[in-house]
């Protein structure tokens, strides 16, 4: 009996040893502060361009380290990196106070250098407008093309062509040139859709396109419907066209620099990470 007690006293205090020493450790950890975090002054830039990182971290840290995918490249609390090879790139900084330690990290992509040349054409006469000038790019990234059809699945995920989140909004621009005659994505209404943001599930956040019965440039979600410039646009012509939405959902369309049509809706058209992006389609599942 007396070892008994003996072994059931030596295993209770061990037990108590290892109860005091999981809620001492339990207590460091839970009291680390160190939150780690920053910005960058752009997370898409061109070949050659230098990016700046703007150290935000909380809680007291004394050391910071910057990684540029596993390499150190700065130990200074802010920090700048030039990115002279096209790819992307995973910019972490790890913050510590002692043995408490936290990681922030983000992507920057880097596109190649955009070059190109012209041919100069003379007019054959003075007075004459038979002259030209060709300019042929090179370089950089190519643009997105896709079929102006309903059937054709041609879409990326929105993810993959402008920055993750979208908190701030979003603006959208193109140059644009309505043709005179032409077969519509909705032929019922005359519509052709020139940028799209829509849901995997076939949910339209927010058309923007072309009436050429009106010749007006559109705005269209499922609360808004057809919101239509102000004036027109007639066809045949080049126009920039941008449109903008806050987190708000105050939304400003402009046709060559001019605000032509302002509202605000409060329909769900703010794109999320998944959602996908569409050039001169509208895709809702069919």
């Amino acid at each position: 009996m007396g070892n008994l007690l003996r072994n059931l006293a030596i295993a209770c205090t061990c037990l108590g040893v290892f109860l005091l020493s999981s809620l001492l450790n339990n207590q460091a950890h839970a009291q680390c502060p160190v939150n780690a975090a920053f910005t960058a002054s752009t997370v898409y830039v061109c070949q050659g361009s230098t990016v700046s990182f703007t150290n935000t971290t909380t809680g007291g840290a004394v050391f910071q380290g910057w990684f540029e995918n596993t390499t150190a490249f700065s130990a200074a609390v802010n920090a700048t990196r030039t990115f002279s090879i096209p790819g992307q790139y995973l910019i972490s900084l790890i913050a510590s106070n002692g043995s408490c330690q936290d990681t922030a990290s983000t992507i920057i992509v880097v596109d190649p250098d955009v070059s190109g040349s012209a041919l100069a054409t003379n007019a054959t006469c003075f007075g004459y407008s038979d002259g030209a000038l060709n300019l042929t790019p090179a370089g950089g990234t190519p643009n997105i093309a896709y079929l102006n059809s309903r059937a054709a699945t041609n879409w990326s995920n929105i993810n993959s062509v402008a920055a993750a989140g979208f908190t701030s909004g979003i603006t959208v621009e193109c140059w644009a040139r309505p043709a005179a005659t032409w077969a519509t994505t909705s032929p019922a209404t005359n519509d052709g859709m020139i940028l799209g943001v829509n849901t995997s599930g076939a949910f339209n956040r927010f058309l923007f396109g072309y009436n050429i019965v009106q010749q007006k440039f559109m705005y269209f979600d499922d609360a808004a419907g057809n919101r239509f410039q102000a004036g027109t646009s007639a066809p045949g012509n080049w126009y920039h066209v941008a449109l903008t939405m806050t987190p708000l959902k105050n939304i400003v369309m402009y046709v060559n620099g001019v605000s032509v049509l302002t509202y605000t809706s409060t329909g769900n058209c703010i794109p999320t990470i998944t959602d996908l992006f569409s050039i001169g389609q509208e895709f809702d599942g069919i």
